[in-house]
């Protein structure tokens, strides 16, 4: 089995850690056009506080370009190191 590559959200998340600095749709297509099998997810691309409906799109941009979603970190507590 060859190794699947993941992109992280986190190269286009902003500096405080909540919002991405370029729509999740780009970042997709930058990891599908450029070799990556999947996609790492972070709560500033879509967690707890997405609306399961911007959810459901988000996979489904994800599945439309033949990628898989690796990993995900649903609360932006985390990557705060928040309480």
């Amino acid at each position: 089995m060859a190794l699947q590559l993941s992109l992280s959200v986190r190269i286009v998340e902003s500096a405080c850690k909540t919002k991405l600095n370029i729509p999740f749709e780009d970042l997709v297509n930058i990891a599908a056009e450029t070799g990556y099998d999947a996609v790492c997810m972070r709560a500033s691309a879509g967690g707890v506080q997405t609306p399961p409906e911007e959810l459901c799109r988000m996979r489904k941009i994800v599945e439309a370009r033949d990628l898989h979603v690796s990993m995900v970190t649903a609360d932006s507590k985390v990557p705060l190191n928040g309480d």
